[in-house]
């Protein structure tokens, strides 16, 4: 079975390219420990893979602290939700 044609969007601002970061890092629910992922990179952003260059996105923010709560956020915000999604199922 093949899967639908990918959906493509012109980013045009900051805000989208920072959120669109973030959605790929999140895209793997081991992100932090996965071998092919580049959420490690961003964090050490010196000691990167050649092939890397997260400094433009990181230069998006104040820091990589700053950056790492940006992701980071948004996963506990996630988490939250899937419980209270699985409360209100379990509550019907």
């Amino acid at each position: 079975m093949f899967e639908n044609r990918f959906k493509s969007v012109e980013v045009t601002r900051d805000e989208q390219l920072q959120h669109i970061t973030r959605y790929i890092h999140l895209n793997h629910k081991d992100f932090r420990t996965w071998a092919f992922s580049s959420y490690r990179d961003y964090l050490n952003s010196e000691d990167a893979r050649d092939w890397l260059t997260p400094k433009p996105i990181l230069g998006l923010f104040d820091s990589t602290v700053q950056y790492e709560a940006f992701v980071l956020d948004y996963e506990d915000a996630q988490r939250e939700r899937d419980v209270l999604k699985r409360e209100l199922a379990d509550a019907t």
